[in-house]
Formats: C-alpha cells, sequence, structure tokens
C-alpha cells in the first residue's frame, strides 16, 4: 500500500481517509507485544502484590520431570495424588525460562487439567486453572487445544467462584485465549464471558492486582480488528473503561485500559463515534501529560486511532483540548512519543482549513520544523507528512505562514536521504509551496498593474 493512502487527504476515497499505520509508516504497532502482551504467563514470583490472591509462598520449579509418571498421576483416583501431581504440572510450567508446554501438551494434559476445573475440591481446580492459564500462553496450536477442549465455557463459569483466586486465574486463562486472535477472541466472547467478567470487577474493585488483570482481560477483548469485536460489546465496556482510566492504586490498570480503547479506536468510524460519544477523550487527554511514556503511548495512540476519523470526529477531539498538550509531547525525550505526536499532528493537517488553523494557532508549527532540522529520519519522516498535508489541504495564506517560518529551508534538509519515497515528498511540497508564491506574486503584480492603468486612465 502506498503509504500516501495511509493519511486523511481530501483529495482520496472515502476508504484512504482513514490512516493505518504499516510497516512502510510508523513502527509502533509492528509489534508492540513488548508494551502491551497479547499472552502472558503466570510465573513463579516472590514480588506479586500483597493483595493479590495468587500470592504464595513459592521454591523454583523443578527442571528434571517424568512427564509420563506426572500425567499418570493427574488422572488418579486418589485426590491427593492428583493434586500433587497437577500442581507439580503447575509449578513446572511456571518456569521463568523454557516452561515444557509442549512435553505436557502433546500427552493430553490440556483434557485432565480440563476435567479438574470441574472438582468440588478449590485448591485442585485453581492449580488446574493456573497450569492451564500457562499452556494457552504458548503458541496458537496450544490455545486451539484448550479451547477445542471445551474449557472456555468452564472457565467462564469460574469468574463467578466464591474464591477469587479461582476467579482471576480464571480471568488470565480466558485473556490468554482471547490475546490469541480474533477468532478466539470471539469464542471467548460468544461464551457469554462480557457480564461475568463485569460482575468480578465489581466484587474485587479494591484489590489492584485482580483489577489489573480484568482490565488486561478487557483489552484483549477489544484487541484484533479483522475481523473487529462486536460493536455491541465495545460499547458495554466503554462505560468500565473510562472508570477503569481514572482507577488509582495501579498504574498497570491505567495503561492496559488505554490500550484496550486504542485497540476499539482501531477498528471502524463507528466504534470511534461510540468512544467519543462515552466521554473517555477528556480522560485520555489528561494521560498525555503524565511523566510516564508507559503511560503516554497507549493514551496517545487511542487519540490518534481517534482523528484519523471523520473531519467532524477529529473536531470533537480538538475541541476537548488535544492541541494544548502537542507541544509537550513534541518535546518528549522519548523518540516514540515524539515520532507518534508527528503522525497524530499529520492527520490534523489534513484535516479542515480551520483544524489547520488551530495547529497554527497553538503555534505547533515550530515544534515541527525543528524536529525536521534535529530528530532522527523516522521521526523527521513523520514531521514531513504533517508538512506535506498541510500544503495539500493549506490555503494560500496558511502556505504564506509556513514560508514565513523558514519551511523551505527545513525541507531542504531532507533532499539527501537515502529514500527515495521522501525525497519525493519533500520536492513535491516544495514545488507547491513555490506554486504558491508564483500565484500570490502573479496576484500581487496583476493589482499593482490595475493600479497603475487607473492611475494612468485618471491622468
Amino acid at each position: 500500500m502506498e503509504r500516501s493512502r495511509l493519511y486523511k487527504n481530501k483529495d482520496k476515497d472515502a476508504e484512504e481517509l482513514r490512516r493505518r499505520r504499516t510497516d512502510q509508516s510508523i513502527e509502533l504497532r509492528k509489534a508492540k507485544k513488548d508494551e502491551q502482551l497479547q499472552k502472558r504467563r503466570n510465573i513463579l514470583l516472590t514480588e506479586l502484590d500483597e493483595t493479590s490472591p495468587l500470592k504464595e509462598n513459592q521454591n523454583d520449579a523443578p527442571e528434571l520431570v517424568d512427564y509420563d509418571a506426572v500425567i499418570l498421576s493427574m488422572q488418579s483416583s486418589d485426590r491427593i495424588t492428583r493434586f500433587k501431581a497437577v500442581q507439580l504440572c503447575r509449578k513446572t510450567l511456571s518456569r521463568a525460562r523454557n516452561p515444557p508446554i509442549d512435553e505436557f501438551y502433546k500427552r493430553g494434559a490440556v483434557e485432565i487439567l480440563g476435567s479438574s476445573l470441574s472438582s468440588n475440591h478449590d485448591d485442585l481446580v485453581f492449580e488446574a486453572a493456573w497450569a492451564l492459564t500457562n499452556i494457552a500462553s504458548g503458541d496458537s496450536s496450544h490455545t486451539a487445544a484448550v479451547v477445542t477442549s471445551g474449557i472456555v465455557p468452564k472457565l467462564v463459569r469460574l469468574l463467578n467462584h466464591s474464591a477469587v483466586n479461582i476467579a482471576e486465574q480464571s480471568v488470565w486463562a480466558l485473556s490468554n485465549i482471547a490475546g490469541d486472535g480474533s477468532k478466539f477472541r470471539d469464542i471467548v466472547i460468544e461464551s457469554g464471558v462480557v457480564e461475568p467478567v463485569l460482575r468480578l470487577l465489581d466484587r474485587v474493585w479494591k484489590q489492584p492486582a485482580v483489577v489489573s488483570n480484568v482490565a488486561w482481560m478487557l483489552s484483549n477483548l477489544c484487541r484484533n480488528r479483522d475481523p473487529p469485536p462486536p460493536r455491541a460489546v465495545i460499547k458495554k465496556l466503554l462505560p468500565v473503561l473510562n472508570q477503569l482510566l481514572q482507577y488509582e492504586g495501579n498504574k498497570d490498570v491505567v495503561v492496559d485500559t488505554a490500550w484496550a480503547i486504542s485497540y476499539a479506536s482501531d477498528a471502524v468510524n463507528e466504534f470511534i463515534e461510540d468512544i467519543i460519544e462515552s466521554g473517555c477523550v477528556p480522560l485520555l487527554l489528561r494521560l498525555l501529560s503524565s511523566a510516564s511514556a508507559n503511560i503516554i503511548s497507549p493514551a496517545l495512540r487511542a487519540i490518534g486511532n481517534l482523528v484519523i476519523g471523520t473531519d467532524e470526529q477529529t473536531q470533537a477531539v480538538l475541541d476537548a483540548g488535544l492541541l494544548t498538550y502537542i507541544p509537550a509531547l513534541l518535546s518528549n525525550e522519548k523518540s516514540t512519543v515524539v515520532k507518534e505526536t508527528c503522525w497524530v499532528v499529520s492527520n490534523i493537517t489534513a484535516g479542515s482549513v480551520d483544524q489547520i488553523d488551530m495547529v497554527i494557532s497553538h503555534n505547533i508549527i515550530p515544534y515541527i520544523l525543528e524536529i525536521l532540522y534535529k530528530s532522527e529520519f523516522r521521526t523527521q519522516k513523520e514531521a514531513c507528512w504533517v508538512i506535506s498535508n498541510f500544503i495539500s489541504g493549506g490555503t494560500p495564506a496558511q502556505c504564506t505562514y509556513l514560508l514565513s517560518q523558514n519551511v523551505l529551508k527545513a525541507l531542504c534538509n531532507l533532499l539527501t536521504v537515502s529514500e527515495s519515497k521522501v525525497v519525493l515528498m519533500v520536492l513535491e511540497s516544495i514545488k507547491k509551496l513555490l506554486e504558491v508564491r508564483l500565484t500570490c506574486f502573479r496576484l500581487h503584480l496583476h493589482k499593482v498593474l490595475l493600479f497603475t492603468f487607473s492611475i494612468l486612465v485618471c491622468s
């Protein structure tokens, strides 16, 4: 896909109005798995939040295991033998490095653990749910085995369990399943997960570590857009997400919630409208002033997705005060934040003439020009799109403002880069600016000649 199709542009058709990040544009989505993982294993840690029911005193899991013997004991009719075997399976799968998921998977552990979820003994249910969580954190074949074994409905029912540790572990397992992709996400949703997980959230609101797991689950329910999640689910979750954006006591809750909204806003224009109408924009904007890049990044991503909608949707975000945050973001020490901010601004300058005027009045262009002079190339490229879109949609008067800011010198700074598409974009921008200048000169000359002719006639 051509890069120019990835921006809002009044000269493009409706489909091309929605700019999406790809490897050819901004590289921020490419994986982003380092920032917000699709799947997480519940490993053996000693630093879990004290309020979490998952807190326990644990020794390192054993390195050498007779897998066949463990599988056999997991099917024992003796409750104690079975419990110890399932617990050993869980501990082995919880090793921080190289968990032997395949060794248990190929021996049929998934079905055995699934049957343990129906036990009347809470300790066994908890261990089985934890082991399944870690199996589902593997590759797609491991996750598929959990799904095809009919375990999803069992985990959904366990969300109502009176023991919070079991309910929380079920959240974690379901999150890993939903995080595998659209297909399994929809299976989790169709299993009726939304209502019980929201009830659980009410029940554990004062337990930050548990709330954090729920927030992460909600982000996975909003994740993936091919196809996107059902609109009814997004509308159901938005009021809760707005509450979680204001959650105090656990930064991860806010981070995962902002990611959830960024995923939802990355789907279709109808979702963008729902998000704006939910009232979350001011809450997201507030996060942009955070000192933590981990909080800024998902909030900025969500805002960026909102401004690639219609001009009316973009205007709603601008009216909420977005541009007041932009100068500080363009001065952020994190290059990824600066780059993403340039992407956001580029889609504003691709909007209406009035929106370009707002960019001018908030004195944002000098920051963009500074980036063209001094930043790394990937960020300069995004800043170049700000100027290119500005010139493409701006009036002669607005382009004259750019010229007054010495934009030509800043653009010429990129004429020596190795990426030909950027050079062509710069040349096209310079060409348009010169055409504007020439038109203004001709108009001015025409007015001078008319004035001179009028004087001669009067004489």
